[in-house]
């Protein structure tokens, strides 16, 4: 199933694919820098600052994939987020 998780005022635009087990997110999707919700997963927080992954501006340079589309979620949007809703 094809996802997207974009906010109102563009701080990120996602797309994504969920198998209903794993989700992936695609390269060239834009996550928020500007927020880090303090009790993000490991998971997502250790991507958001992997210089490889993501660039300064917040683009993501290749796919990732997560078991969990909150946390998912949170790695896009950099708040708490319930993935069965924000996606």
């Amino acid at each position: 199933m094809k996802l997207i998780l974009k906010s109102k005022k563009n701080l990120h635009y996602a797309t994504a694919e969920w198998d209903g087990g794993k989700i992936t997110i695609f390269a060239g999707s834009k996550i928020n820098l500007a927020l880090t919700y303090p009790k993000m997963s490991e998971e997502a927080k250790q991507a958001r600052e992997n210089e490889e992954l993501v660039d300064s501006n917040g683009v993501l340079l290749k796919d990732i994939q997560f078991n969990s589309v909150s946390t998912a979620a949170q790695f896009v949007t950099g708040r708490s987020s319930n993935g069965y809703i924000a996606w």
